[in-house]
């Protein structure tokens, strides 16, 4: 247990983001719905704010998980382009060589 929290925390003060991050955050607020769902489902708080705070939660969740979706499309994308680049790049060098 110690090594994934130990992950966990080099993640989260490593510079910049991370993606890796994405299902620690999705765990998170997933844990924060369920609680929030225990609190309406058993009336502990009868309050506005529990369905606020789920309505954002859940909301938060959908974007993380979208950002992170299109974030996966461009480096598949930058690593196509960069494949397709380095080919005709050395395709090219090639010709030039044999002239």
């Amino acid at each position: 247990m110690s090594g994934i929290v130990k992950t966990i925390i080099d993640l989260i003060f490593q510079p910049g983001s991370s993606v890796k991050l994405i299902p620690v955050i999705n765990g998170s607020l997933f844990l924060l719905l369920m609680l929030l769902f225990w609190i309406w489902k058993n009336d502990v708080i009868d309050s506005i704010h529990v369905y606020v705070m789920g309505t954002l939660s859940m909301c938060l969740m959908a974007s993380v998980s979208f950002a992170g979706h299109e974030y996966a499309k461009i480096v598949a994308q930058n690593k196509d382009s960069d494949g397709k680049a380095s080919e005709s790049t050395s395709s090219s060098s090639d010709t030039k060589k044999t002239e």
